[in-house]
């Protein structure tokens, strides 16, 4: 909590000084609050460090890597972009920072966002359940893909010319967490043959995401000896109650039959895995 409390009050900090005006009063009370939050976290790792000296160690393991070692461990061809989102509106407005990194370049993009885009992203959320599968209609339809030209307009177009390579890894913020990249919509249709003249992201690049650079290259620890994959591949036409006759998610078993050709484990599927998920339910 004060950690996340820290990080909040430094970015008001540093939107309050890239005001043209700006209020050296509520700056000044904002340092006296960061200052305070600061020296309670230290006392407090301090304590914990002194009953558990392991975690030491953890902080080690999970240090975020600096700029320079991030690009030593990033392979050509694969490209990091890291958003920073403000939390806080600014004459109706947010900042949004885009940080793209590759093996040779970093590069930088500063934009704002406006109240549209967390509708959209609510919209994007909330069309990707269930519900608003059963209550899908035309004009819903539409309103999702127009948001998804909108994210990849305002969170992708802006960073592509510094893309090395197709192979991406997503760093979000704030809402930005929960958006399928991959979904991004590059353009707009006229309505005619929609299906087939959507031009999806995916068929781009390849995505992957991470919520630290720490996650990305960090740890090395070995795997657990022992541990298995267990792999779920519904059918839902096949007598799921509420499927509504969704069908089977395409490319489902073809994805399970790679990961076991590394991993040991169990894969279940069609309605043996209908079974397995509401016996575990019921535990």
């Amino acid at each position: 909590m004060l950690s996340s409390n820290i990080e909040g009050y430094n970015r008001r900090i540093d939107e309050e000084m890239d005001k043209t005006r700006r209020d050296t009063n509520r700056i000044s009370g904002l340092k006296d609050e960061l200052f305070s939050m600061k020296r309670e976290a230290g006392e407090t790792l301090a304590e914990i460090i002194s009953i558990f000296p392991e975690y030491q160690k953890l902080l080690a393991k999970t240090r975020p890597l600096s700029i320079p070692e991030i690009q030593v461990k990033l392979p050509k061809g694969q490209t990091i972009i890291d958003y920073s989102l403000s939390a806080v509106y600014e004459e109706g407005r947010r900042k949004l920072c885009i940080f793209i990194i590759s093996h040779d370049t970093i590069n930088f993009v500063a934009t704002e966002v406006d109240s549209v885009f967390s509708h959209n992203a609510e919209l994007i959320r909330n069309f990707n359940t269930p519900a608003a599968a059963v209550a899908f209609t035309p004009e819903s339809s539409k309103n999702y893909n127009e948001a998804l030209f909108s994210m990849f307009t305002t969170l992708f177009e802006p960073a592509v010319k510094y893309v090395h390579g197709n192979r991406i890894i997503i760093i979000p913020d704030e809402e930005i967490a929960y958006l399928p990249f991959e979904a991004f919509l590059t353009r707009m249709t006229d309505g005619k043959n929609s299906s087939l003249s959507h031009s999806y992201l995916l068929n781009d690049y390849s995505f992957s995401y991470a919520y630290s650079s720490s996650l990305i290259f960090g740890g090395g620890d070995k795997p657990v000896k022992g541990m298995e994959v267990f792999a779920f591949s519904p059918d839902y036409g096949n007598g799921f109650p509420g499927s509504d006759g969704a069908g089977k998610l395409f490319g489902a078993d073809n994805e399970s039959a790679s990961i076991f050709k590394i991993f040991g484990g169990r894969n279940f599927t069609g309605k043996l895995s209908h079974r397995v998920e509401f016996q575990e339910g019921r535990r």
